[in-house]
C-alpha cells in the first residue's frame, strides 16, 4: 500500500500535464494542486512504513483521497477529462469504489493493536445493553480462560467487548497457516497465537497441549481464551486440552461467561487444576449450570462431569 501511493505521487511530478486534464476547472492553481498532492502522496507513503507515524500517516491519506474526490467524480463525468486519460465513463465511475477502499485500507494500517473493528465491538456490547460483572480476579494476567457457553457467531463478538473493556490483553491459539498473508495482520492484532508443531528433523513431534503450555515460558502476561466445547453446535463432551496446558504451565483457569439472559458477561473466578481432572471438572461444571446461553439447545455441558461430586462417589461405590 505504501509503495503503491509513493509511486503515484512520483508519477505526479513525471506526468503531470496528465494529471492537470482532470482537475475540475472550478479548482484554481492546477500545478500547485497536481506537485502538492504527488509530494503529500509521496511522503504518507513513507510515513506508513514507519510504525511510529503510521497512525497518522493512514488520517492523512484519508484527508487527501477526500480532497482529490472532486476530480475523480469530474473525471467520471467529463468526456474530455476522459479522452485525456484514455480512458472510459464505465473504467472512471469504477474506480470511485475502489479509492474508497483504498481509503479504508489506509485507515486500518493506522490502527493500534485494538483497531476500529474492536472498538466497534466494545460499542455494541454496550449498545445492546451488555454489563461486565466480577472484578478481574488476580493472577488472570497469566491464565487459560474459558469462554462459555459458545452456541452462536454473536459470542466472540460479546466476549472481546466484555474483555476488552476489563482491559485484559486476551489471546488465542491458532495453526500457524493462519498467521501469514492476508490474514497474518489482522488475526495477530486480534491476539492471535501461532501454533508451530513441526520440530526439526530427528526431534518428536510435541503435542497441541505442549505448544501451548510452552506459550506461557515465551511470554510474560499472557492470558489465553480457549472454547472447550469446539463447535456451537450440540456437544456432550467437552474438550480437556485446556486443563492440561493449564496444569502442565502451572497457570490458574479463569470461568469466562457469557449469561444471555443477564446480559452479563465476566470472569467468575479462578481455578487452580489440582491434577484430579474429574474433580476440577465438577468444579468447572457446577459453574457452567447455571449460566444461560443464547441458543441453550444448542449447549450442554460435559457429560462426564455435570453431575455432583455425590453421585460421582455414588458411581464408584
Amino acid at each position: 500500500t505504501a509503495l503503491g501511493y509513493i509511486s503515484v505521487g512520483i508519477l505526479h511530478f513525471v506526468n503531470k500535464d496528465l494529471f492537470m486534464c482532470i482537475m475540475p476547472p472550478y479548482i484554481p492553481f492546477h500545478s500547485f494542486c497536481v506537485l502538492f498532492s504527488g509530494f503529500a502522496e509521496i511522503l504518507l507513503g513513507c510515513a506508513l512504513l514507519i510504525p511510529a507515524y503510521r497512525r497518522w500517516a493512514s488520517y492523512g491519506i484519508l484527508a487527501l483521497l477526500v480532497a482529490v474526490f472532486p476530480a475523480n467524480i469530474y473525471l467520471a463525468m467529463d468526456t474530455g477529462a476522459q479522452a485525456c486519460l484514455e480512458t472510459t465513463s464505465t473504467i472512471a465511475i469504477a474506480r470511485l469504489p475502489f479509492q474508497a477502499v483504498f481509503a479504508l485500507i489506509a485507515w486500518w494500517l493506522g490502527q493500534p493493536f485494538y483497531p476500529g473493528t474492536q472498538s466497534a465491538m466494545v460499542d455494541w456490547f454496550e449498545l445492546k445493553g451488555w454489563t461486565i460483572s466480577h472484578d478481574i480476579p488476580e493472577g488472570l494476567h497469566r491464565s487459560v480462560v474459558i469462554a462459555a457457553p459458545h452456541t452462536s457467531n454473536w459470542d466472540i463478538i460479546y466476549a472481546r467487548g466484555g474483555f476488552l473493556q476489563l482491559g485484559i490483553p486476551l489471546r488465542f491459539a491458532i495453526k500457524s497457516d493462519w498467521i501469514r498473508f492476508p490474514f497474518k495482520r489482522i488475526m495477530t492484532r486480534w491476539g492471535a497465537l501461532p501454533i508451530y508443531r513441526n520440530q526439526k528433523a530427528g526431534q518428536a513431534p510435541k503435542s497441541r497441549v505442549e505448544v501451548m503450555a510452552e506459550l506461557y515460558n515465551e511470554h510474560k502476561d499472557i492470558a489465553i481464551m480457549v472454547a472447550p466445547e469446539g463447535s456451537r453446535s450440540l456437544r456432550t463432551q467437552w474438550k480437556t486440552g485446556f486443563y492440561y496446558v493449564a496444569l502442565q504451565a502451572n497457570v490458574p483457569i479463569g470461568l469466562g461467561y457469557l449469561d444471555y439472559k443477564k446480559k452479563e458477561a465476566g470472569i467468575a473466578r479462578l481455578l487452580w487444576p489440582s491434577g484430579d481432572i474429574e474433580k476440577d471438572m465438577r468444579e468447572i461444571m457446577a459453574f457452567y449450570a447455571s449460566i444461560s446461553p443464547r441458543y441453550p439447545e444448542l449447549f450442554s455441558l460435559d457429560e462426564r462431569y455435570a453431575g455432583s461430586s455425590v453421585d460421582a462417589d455414588e458411581e464408584k461405590r
